[in-house]
């Protein structure tokens, strides 16, 4: 299931610090006075951090309202609640503000595809994120599940997003592994000969010889020859 961006972004290899410049527009501000509720079932203990961890970030918004930070936190703590649209409002605010970031976008994607169901605006939303980071994988794994499990009459699109991104970043060992399962599970099996070929000498390249005998072995009891 997709994942939304941890603050700034949850993917450990990708979360280098992000510098933000002062936006040169004003936007309405989200109420940060408005109730803190929990909208689904939630262990009392966590739903308790939670809240807490809110109002800390609220006061750390009321002090620096350009705080890009604090305001990506505060959606995904709002989204940890069952709070979609107070999540959602955070989210698109972000990318107002700071148009030109990724993280928020994602971000948003994932809330459309998982949550709010509006797979339109996930697709939207994630093809953003990817034409302002273009070397950020995980975005074009979201789009693929998107298509290919969601998305209705757009599943013809799932390998297209995985291919994008391997366009953009040739030596991903994941996006080659994610291609050559797709087209292993759906029958295709001399490109995914052909991928997981292409994963195992990826592999083998980063010195990681335990993987790239997994992959073979992999391979096989899918029935793909190599």
């Amino acid at each position: 299931e997709p994942q939304e961006n941890k603050t700034p972004i949850d993917n450990p290899a990708e979360s280098e610090a992000q510098e933000k410049q002062e936006p040169k527009v004003s936007f309405p501000t989200p109420d940060l006075n408005r109730p803190v509720s929990a909208f689904i079932p939630l262990n009392p203990s966590v739903e308790a951090d939670t809240k807490k961890k809110v109002a800390l970030l609220i006061e750390t918004l009321r002090k620096d309202p350009d705080d890009y930070t604090a305001w990506l936190g505060l959606g995904i703590l709002l989204k940890t609640l069952g709070d979609y649209k107070g999540a959602e409002e955070i989210w698109l605010y972000v990318t107002l503000r700071w148009s030109t970031d990724f993280v928020a976008y994602n971000n948003l994607g994932n809330l459309y595809h998982a949550e709010l169901r509006d797979f339109p605006k996930a697709e939207t939303a994630f093809l953003k994120a990817a034409s302002l980071r273009p070397d950020f994988i995980q975005t074009y794994i979201n789009l693929h599940d998107l298509y290919r499990y969601s998305y209705k009459g757009q599943e013809a699109k799932a390998p297209g997003a995985l291919l994008q991104g391997l366009e953009k970043s040739p030596t991903n060992l994941n996006l080659m592994l994610a291609l050559a399962r797709y087209y292993g599970e759906t029958g295709d099996k001399v490109s995914a000969s052909s991928y997981y070929k292409m994963a195992i000498q990826r592999a083998k390249t980063e010195n990681k010889t335990t993987l790239a005998e997994s992959l073979r072995q992999e391979a096989g009891e899918a029935g793909v020859e190599l």
